[in-house]
């Protein structure tokens, strides 16, 4: 379903797909390029998904960095509390930090 969509999108002229993007209540304050309304579009039909798990979709760059991310949320979410600590430490973060994580 994403692919058709991407696939009729990419062949809209620019004006086009700022009209699909006002339909799905996106406006534009600047200037955007062909590519990152293409992106709008395509998060658009996946940021419920995304915004359930917390990732701010309209503030990355691509799909592909919301993808990784959500890969990444899913093995800190799989974490023992003593993983939990072993990534604080190997990523310089307070010890605390695992205390939510292993509430979870």
């Amino acid at each position: 379903d994403h692919l058709k969509a991407s696939v009729v999108w990419a062949g809209l002229s620019s004006e086009a797909l700022e009209h699909e993007l006002r339909s799905r209540g996106i406006y534009l304050d600047n200037v955007q390029t062909r590519q990152r309304k293409l992106f709008l579009l395509l998060a658009s039909r996946c940021r419920k998904v995304y915004e359930d798990i917390g990732i701010p979709v309209d503030r990355l760059q691509s799909l592909q960095a919301a993808s990784k991310l959500a890969q990444v949320y899913k093995r800190l979410d799989l974490m023992s509390p003593e993983e939990s600590r072993g990534e604080c430490a190997a990523l310089g973060l307070p010890q605390e930090l695992t205390v939510s994580a292993g509430a979870k």
